[in-house]
């Protein structure tokens, strides 16, 4: 072999090439035959799988669609109520991707379902239409029923109050009244029923509870007569809304039944296609792997041949190979290997000597030129060595910057825990009460605010629902509240939110709420604020109180001014005829008689004025102990029963008030004591100084500072709180017909308003009642004594008496003609002005009235100064000194007198008035 090797004129490199061609052919050879084989069986399984695999990824695509199709279904299903254009718009929506499917389906099963589904979801949106409809038509004969209503009972009320109605007649439209109110009342708790109900969830009792109800009002109706044609009319056209209602409604509920029958339908649909979906993939992923298991085998069994001549061919050419290495190679590869030897020891002055002429020469070159190489490469390695330590430097400065900024996000870090800490600082003394709830209504946190509000620790708050702690009416109110957050996004407010605190009380709140969200940005419960505001709405319903009563005593006070009128020409004509009747006359006693009644008449409008505060009367002065002091013995004397306990303060500041009217005032609180103590108990009166702050005084709308207080306490029955709210309204009172007027405690309330103080209650059922007077002290106790001179007149005069009332002129003038004045008369103020132009020479003395229509008294004394700045006037009116008398008396106006008023009072004023002059 060697020689043969030897005699081939060839160098290695030519050898190794016949070596390397003989094998390319040999292995060309065998890859020929293995493409030749499987090229068809790689192609058609390539084509196979590639299209199966295309179709499954298809069909999931096309399931996908079908899911987020179906979601938005059901969707449409839960809202679409009371949205037309939601309805339409996603109705569309839904149909288009529909058909998008049915385009993208290649079997026939998917493809009869899809077409199932699409009539059922046109079906299920069309039911939706119809539920829509007969919402808003229900809604809209729902409107006419309730003007029909208030249209019926508006006659009914015309015809009882028109005159000549029989008995029989308002028995009649009575019940019509009862019935009509009985009706709305139905309708709108059915409207409330409707509008809460949902067509996809709430049970259709509910909407037959509706019909029930719609079915008896109109049975009712229906079955009274009336006797009035008009009202008759409206009758019939209410029975006709009536019957357009219950048609309605029963439309309504043949669309829900319907809507909901389309839905079950849609669902069965939705079930068939992903049915179908599924059976179409299995299909198509078993025909893949039985494609793929027989070209497995096929490809496997070519693999085999191929082995077998792979190795025969390697075990062939591995034998030439190793002779031709052996027999050219191995001798001059000695001698390289012994020359790295000495390069690897370090000696890189070594040469390597082959003494050859073919590649060998090549690789002896090569080693040398490499050993040189290598040689100059250590030179740069050291070079590189220094580089390298300049480089570890810059990296040792890099790693201090680095652990400077690790230093600095350090910093950040506790930066935030502060700021955390900052936030759980503010919750936590938070005033108003912060809570999240989780979907479920469960309450998560609560700061501690709610022990001090509603009496419950954290611990007994947490983990339970927000429901728990509200009133079981209420509760419905509180899940639909939080239910809207948490669906629409949005932040919400309830006003006047009601929740129990512990003591089972109620506490009234400002509720706001959030939507919370977690760190996938989901709404995962509620977040919200409740801000305490009992405290608030019971200054308002004290506001609104004593709103109610100023307006009461304007009623009351108008009152009182005719009343006064009327009691004027009374008076004026018992005078008349007294002073013309011998006191040994019959009916002289009787006279004097009805002039007691009308001062007890003129006493109850004076009540009625303080109510109104209009009684400005003549205020002096005083210690309230004295006036205690004195009716305690009077009501002693009269109800000996009734034991007085009384305290006195030693130094009680002087009060600035009318002494009658505050006797008044006590004597009837005494009465209302005793008649609440059903015969015998006892009564504590006691007086104080007291200094009251803001927070007391603005229940009251009183002013701050020091107030004289007057409390008396009974052991009576008590008072309920709603009583307490209507006490000193006129004539409102809980005893029987005759047994009481109902003016004391408002004629009360008047007068100490009237004081520029206010009265206090404080009351429970079985445990007796105190009632606290404040009345605003002044500096000093020196009590005002009023004078009265008594001077004569001259009766030679002539006065202009001035007044609208046509009998209080004809009394008046009598009067003062009996008195011997020459009355002048004029029905108005302009009248005024023009008789005194005309006769002012003549004119001493002018009577005008305060009140009349058109120029009033203030007005016409103004134009009377005008004419003449010294004349004289005096002032008469049914209300007292109120605050438009007393601005006239302060103009220069002479005096002042109230009707009605006797001869000799205005005899006295008379004189008074024309002495001064």
């Amino acid at each position: 072999m060697k020689r043969f090797t030897s005699s081939i004129p060839l160098n290695i490199n030519q050898k190794f090439l016949v070596v390397n061609l003989m094998i390319f052919i040999v292995f060309g050879w065998i890859i020929w035959i293995i493409t030749v084989s499987h090229r068809d069986v790689e192609r058609l399984t390539a084509l196979i799988i590639a299209e199966k695999f295309e179709y499954v990824i298809k069909n999931a695509y096309s399931g996908k669609k079908f899911s987020e199709v179906m979601n938005r279904a059901t969707l449409l299903g839960a809202t679409f109520y009371g949205n037309d254009e939601f309805l339409e718009r996603e109705g569309n929506r839904l149909s288009r991707d529909i058909r998008a499917l049915l385009e993208q389906s290649r079997h026939s099963q998917p493809g009869v379902a899809l077409q199932h589904l699409q009539k059922t979801l046109a079906a299920l949106i069309d039911e939706c239409r119809k539920i829509n409809a007969a919402a808003d038509r229900i809604g809209t004969v729902s409107s006419r029923i309730l003007k029909g209503l208030q249209t019926t009972e508006m006659r009914g009320y015309e015809h009882i109050s028109a005159p000549g109605v029989s008995d029989g007649e308002i028995s009649e439209f009575t019940r019509l009244n009862t019935l009509v109110h009985t009706c709305r009342d139905s309708l709108l708790a059915n409207n409330t029923r409707f509008i809460r109900f949902n067509p996809a969830h709430s049970p259709i009792g509910t909407l037959d509870t509706v019909i029930r109800t719609l079915d008896t009002s109109y049975s009712e109706l229906n079955a009274l007569s009336v006797s009035d044609p008009e009202t008759g009319d409206s009758q019939q056209q209410l029975l006709a809304e009536f019957r357009d209602a219950r048609a309605e409604y029963r439309k309504f509920r043949e669309a829900v039944v319907a809507f909901r029958a389309q839905a079950l339908a849609l669902k069965g649909a939705r079930q068939k296609t992903l049915e179908a979906l599924s059976r179409i993939e299995h299909q198509v992923l078993s025909a893949a792997i039985r494609v793929r298991s027989d070209s497995m085998d096929a490809m496997t069994a070519s693999l085999r041949y191929i082995y077998i001549l792979s190795v025969a061919a390697i075990v062939f050419f591995a034998g030439f190979t190793y002779l031709l290495l052996l027999l050219t190679i191995r001798r001059p590869m000695k001698r390289v290997l012994s020359g790295i030897e000495a390069i690897r020891s370090g000696n890189l002055d070594t040469r390597i000597r082959l003494h050859t002429r073919d590649e060998w020469k090549n690789i002896e070159d090569a080693m040398n030129g490499m050993v040189a190489d290598l040689k100059a490469s250590y030179s740069e390695l050291n070079e590189k060595n220094r580089e390298l330590e300049t480089a570890r430097n810059d990296l040792e400065a890099y790693m201090n910057d680095l652990k400077a900024e690790i230093a600095e996000r350090k910093h950040v870090e506790v930066a935030l825990l502060e700021s955390n800490e900052k936030f759980k600082s503010l919750s936590e003394n938070a005033p108003d009460i912060i809570y999240t709830l989780n979907s479920d209504g469960a309450i998560t946190y609560v700061n501690p605010a709610c022990e001090r509000v509603l009496g419950y620790s954290r611990q007994e708050m947490i983990e339970r629902n927000f429901g728990n702690f509200a009133r079981p009416e209420d509760a419905e109110t509180y899940v639909s509240f939080f239910r809207r957050i948490s669906i629409g996004k949005t932040t919400l407010k309830l006003r006047d939110a009601v929740l129990l605190h512990k003591d089972r009380s109620r506490r009234i709140f400002d509720m706001s709420g959030a939507p919370n969200y977690n760190a996938m940005t989901q709404v995962s419960g509620v977040v919200g604020i409740l801000k305490d505001i009992t405290e608030q709405r019971k200054l308002e319903d004290h506001l609104q109180q004593a709103r109610k009563m100023e307006s009461i005593g304007t009623l009351a006070g108008g009152v009182a001014h005719d009343f006064n009128n009327l009691l004027m020409g009374i008076q004026g004509h018992v005078s008349l005829m007294t002073m013309n009747t011998e006191p040994a006359h019959p009916g002289f006693g009787h006279l004097k008689g009805i002039e007691a009644q009308i001062q007890r008449a003129a006493d109850l409008t004076q009540q009625l004025l303080g109510f109104a505060r209009k009684g400005k009367q003549k205020r002096t002065a005083v210690n309230l102990n004295d006036i205690v002091k004195k009716q305690n013995v009077i009501f002693r004397r009269t109800r000996k029963e009734i034991v007085i306990h009384e305290l006195y303060e030693p130094k009680l500041r002087p009060v600035r008030v009318n002494p009658g009217q505050l006797e008044q005032v006590l004597m009837n609180l005494y009465i209302n004591a005793w008649q609440a103590m059903s015969g015998s108990g006892s009564l504590s009166v006691q007086t104080r100084n007291v200094c009251l702050d803001t927070d007391f005084t603005k229940r009251f709308q009183g002013d701050t500072g020091d107030y004289v207080c007057v409390s008396v306490t009974d052991t009576g029955t008590g008072m309920d709180e709603a009583t307490q709210k209507r006490i000193f309204e006129p004539f409102f009172t809980t005893k029987s017909l005759g047994e009481g007027s109902g003016l004391g405690l408002s004629a009360a309330y008047g007068t100490i308003k009237n004081y520029g103080g206010f009265i206090e209650v404080i009351s429970e059922k079985g445990t007796g009642t105190t009632f606290n007077i404040f009345l605003p002290a002044l500096p000093r106790t020196r009590p005002e004594n009023g004078q009265q001179d008594q001077r004569s007149g001259n009766r030679d005069k002539t006065i202009l008496l001035v007044d609208d009332e046509e009998m209080i002129i004809e009394v008046a003038s009598d009067l003062l003609t009996a008195l011997g004045y020459k009355p002048l008369i004029a029905r108005s103020g302009e009248e005024a002005l023009a008789v005194y132009e005309a006769h002012q020479k003549q004119i001493d003395m002018v009577l005008l009235d305060m009140v009349m229509p058109g120029m009033d008294g203030e007005e016409t004394y103004t134009r009377l100064k005008a004419i003449n700045p010294g004349v004289r006037v005096l002032l008469s009116s049914g209300y007292d000194i109120d605050n438009q008398a007393a601005c006239v008396l302060e103009q220069g106006c002479d005096s002042f007198i109230q009707k009605p008023f006797n001869m000799a009072a205005l005899s006295q004023k008379l004189r008074d008035v024309l002495d001064e002059k």
